[in-house]
């Protein structure tokens, strides 16, 4: 229960939800108590708040030293000495500090919000991290060319800074009385944030700092663009990773090797069908056929048939050029597979051992139609 829910684990997931509204309630009170009003009308419930949560945090502390012993990853089973390493793990080193800040040091700012990393560490672990796992991911690729734009744009800001400092420091010996005093100047410029409190008053300041706002365009422009690149690429990614493991499932697709799979993955997109929508109306004009990953679907056609994993439908309009026959309803959730019309035919040139099954098939259906009106269209 300790531990960060896993799928089904119902009786973790309510300990999951409570220590996360208690986190997020607390770093709500400890904003709410920085402001004087409310402090002064609502000081006592705050109070009572930390003490409340304080010890909830201390009594999750203690369960989850003692429990690591049997933590999933199985780094910590040693009794004593996978205690000691848990122990001084960024996370539990951060809240203990937060918990004997509360208990030992009272005149110490308060250190609750910091439980904010535990948080996210949290969401780390369930199925809402998708997002954070990316952003890891990302900057963990990208960590080298990231590192080298600091560097250059540090570098650029100690310049900025020099130059600044030497064309305006006999003007105004006051504010730019030195390169650190300069910093402030160049920071605001370079990130065109601009406070205006400290400016250029020489001519040659002036023509000097538009120089500096249009580098600094450019220079903050290079790490959002490398990042957003890097965020599409892996999003390609992830969903050709998963598209592939999909593709791999059909039983049409079994015998194929990596690299007819791989061209096949390029030409399906992934689709999720609710419960009881249609995903082929009698009538339609036909653009596209489906794969069946995962659920059941019902061809209501003479006797209704059902249609479970590893089957395909909707091939019959495009490979004969008719109006759908048939209406198609999802039974349960389904994950399809569709295949546009266009790379249908792109499957048959390319891949002609697939195409000639999926056809024999698909005649076998269309002859099924007419015999006994009860086919799998």
């Amino acid at each position: 229960m300790i531990e960060v829910a896993r799928f089904g684990d119902y009786s973790s997931h309510c300990v999951d939800v409570i220590i996360i509204f208690l986190i997020g309630f607390n770093i709500l009170a400890v904003i709410f108590g920085s402001m004087p009003l409310m402090r002064s009308q609502y000081g006592e419930w705050l109070d009572l708040v930390a003490k409340i949560s304080i010890c909830v945090f201390a009594v999750e502390y203690l369960l989850r030293a003692w429990t690591c012993v049997d933590h999933p990853s199985g780094s910590y089973r040693k009794p004593i000495s996978g205690r000691l390493r848990y122990l001084v793990s960024p996370l539990m080193i951060l809240d203990v500090f937060v918990i004997a800040q509360y208990y030992f040091l009272p005149g110490l700012p308060d250190l609750r919000i910091f439980r904010i990393f535990r948080l996210l560490a949290m969401l780390r672990l369930t199925h809402y991290s998708d997002v954070l796992q990316l952003l890891s991911t990302i900057v963990k690729r990208e960590n080298k060319t990231l590192a080298a734009i600091f560097l250059v744009i540090v570098s650029l800001l100690l310049l900025v800074s020099y130059l600044i400092y030497l064309i305006e420091r006999h003007a105004q010996a006051d504010v730019f009385a030195s390169i650190p005093d300069a910093m402030w100047w160049s920071i605001s410029t370079l990130t065109t944030v601009g406070y205006g409190d400290v400016v250029p008053s020489t001519p040659m300041g002036k023509v000097f700092g538009m120089v500096v706002m249009l580098i600094g365009i450019g220079m903050f422009a290079i790490p959002t663009g490398i990042l957003v690149s890097a965020f599409s690429q892996e999003l390609k990614r992830k969903d050709f990773i998963v598209t592939w493991n999909l593709v791999a499932k059909v039983p049409l697709f079994s015998n194929l090797d990596a690299i007819e799979i791989a061209s096949i993955t390029d030409l399906l997109r992934l689709r999720s069908v609710m419960p009881n929508e249609v995903i082929i109306r009698k009538g339609e004009i036909a653009d596209r056929m489906y794969f069946i990953v995962a659920g059941e679907v019902d061809v209501e056609l003479g006797n209704p048939t059902i249609l479970r994993e590893g089957d395909f439908f909707g091939e019959l309009g495009i490979l004969y050029k008719i109006r759908r026959t048939a209406n198609v309803t999802a039974r349960t959730f389904v994950e399809l597979l569709q295949l546009e019309n266009r790379d249908f035919e792109v499957l048959l040139e390319t891949n002609p051992k697939l195409g000639k099954r999926i056809t024999r098939l698909a005649t076998k259906r269309r002859k099924s139609m007419v015999n006994t009106n009860n086919p799998k269209i």
